[in-house]
């Protein structure tokens, strides 16, 4: 496959377009040589008019299929199971190695609470870090069933520690880059756990309730 091809984790008018106007690399791609656009999730209205919008410019919008029992790594092994066997482990040394985890001068406590939660969810939740790693991987499977060798772009709902997700595509191959926040409704027990990406706020409010 020598075509241009770029990735989205969710492929929505508003994303597109904030993908277009922010990153010139794909407003490139868009206007010259790019042939099709991969997405994991989208949604009906989108999919219709993007469709036939982008079929105008010769750009073919396509979900990205995939079997679970295919995705495995060179050991053979499943990388759904490997990701919280191993994966997750190495993300946290990521986060723990970075600037920003540093500038935040955590107590243990609060880093314990922090790293905690990046491995709570597994990969069915679109919010988790697992999900995140887990998708990069089917793109990586995708570039070499498809003999894609070069880098390619890959764009994903922002999260936060988004520099080490960014490291763990590049040993990829890809370009990892965020669009927005994902503007999802939630309810009051996810009220904590959104708490640790936001780490500044999680320590302030612990420090008032030692007063």
């Amino acid at each position: 496959m020598n075509s241009q091809v770029v990735y989205f984790e969710n492929l929505t008018l508003f994303s597109l377009l904030i993908s277009f106007f922010d990153n010139k690399d794909f407003r490139g791609f868009l206007i010259s040589d790019l042939k099709t656009i991969y997405y994991f999730d989208t949604n009906i209205v989108s999919k219709n008019i993007l469709k036939f919008t982008l079929l105008t410019l010769g750009i073919k919008i396509c979900k990205l299929e995939f079997k679970m029992i295919d995705i495995v790594d060179n050991n053979g092994e499943l990388i759904r199971t490997r990701i919280p066997r191993l994966d997750l482990f190495i993300l946290k040394d990521k986060i723990i190695s970075s600037n920003t985890y540093k500038n935040f001068n955590f107590d243990d406590t609060t880093s314990n609470y922090i790293l905690k939660e990046i491995c709570n969810d597994g990969i069915m939740n679109q919010k988790s870090s697992a999900r995140l790693l887990y998708i990069i991987e089917v793109v990586k499977w995708h570039k070499n069933k498809n003999k894609i060798y070069n880098e390619k772009i890959f764009f994903v709902d922002k999260r936060h520690w988004f520099d080490s997700y960014k490291s763990f595509a590049i040993d990829s191959g890809i370009n990892l880059i965020n669009y927005r926040f994902r503007k999802n409704s939630f309810h009051k027990s996810d009220i904590i756990k959104l708490l640790y990406g936001y780490p500044s706020i999680y320590k302030l409010l612990k420090l008032i309730s030692l007063k």
